[in-house]
């Protein structure tokens, strides 16, 4: 069995000279708040890559690596957010913490991976996932609903596919083989008519069934 893609990534650039905001926000809350800024980024692009919900485990956690209180974190963190190094739209629409920059350096990190989760409304603006893979897992948040999206940001429908595909195979009698004399092939239909749709059979478990009620007849003399 495959071991599966890690969502998040080992390492991720830090400038050596920081961007203006990062020192406004050391100005305004001192040299702690830096400390968790960098703290927030190590988290977001170790696990889910690009983002992270901010919550109160996420206090807890920044709490026990910091050591401050978590009122102090919490006032930290809304400037982080009104010096826009957090998008203000995701956090106030998603309670998340995330951006256009972590987004494009996580996605341009990650280009190699087979398979990454991505949440299509946590998507900063302008911010691409271009590559040569797809990205699955995609939910619509607002929605509650699930697809695919591509290499170029296209909408795919291959988890609608799959479904039909489910609502045909759930139609289908278990193999209609000409191995199997006709009155085999009628009890099984009735058999599986008595089930919930759940435990039909699948195309693996057709010819195990049609080979065990032929069994019955034949052998064993039921009718």
């Amino acid at each position: 069995m495959a071991r599966p893609t890690k969502q998040g990534i080992d390492y991720f650039p830090l400038d050596v000279n920081f961007e203006s905001e990062v020192k406004l926000l050391i100005s305004d809350k001192g040299i702690q708040a830096l400390g968790v800024w960098i703290i927030l980024l190590q988290i977001i692009y170790s696990e889910n890559g690009y983002y992270v919900h901010y919550d109160r485990k996420l206090l807890l956690r920044l709490k026990m690596e910091t050591l401050l209180d978590i009122e102090i974190l919490e006032q930290i963190i809304t400037t982080t957010i009104e010096l826009d190094l957090f998008d203000k739209d995701k956090f106030q629409r998603y309670k998340i913490l995330t951006s256009n920059g972590i987004q494009s350096r996580y996605f341009l990190a990650s280009k190699k991976k087979k398979t990454v989760s991505v949440v299509k409304n946590y998507l900063c603006k302008g911010v691409s996932v271009g590559g040569n893979y797809l990205y699955v897992g995609v939910s619509d948040v607002e929605n509650s609903s699930s697809d695919v999206v591509s290499a170029d940001n296209s909408r795919g429908n291959a988890t609608k596919e799959k479904e039909k595909e489910k609502e045909k195979e759930d139609k289908r009698s278990p193999v209609n083989s000409a191995e199997f004399p006709a009155d085999v092939i009628k009890l099984a239909k009735k058999f599986r008519d008595t089930l919930p749709k759940k435990l039909w059979p699948t195309n693996g478990q057709k010819e195990r069934w049609l080979d065990v009620i032929d069994k019955c007849i034949r052998l064993d003399g039921y009718k």
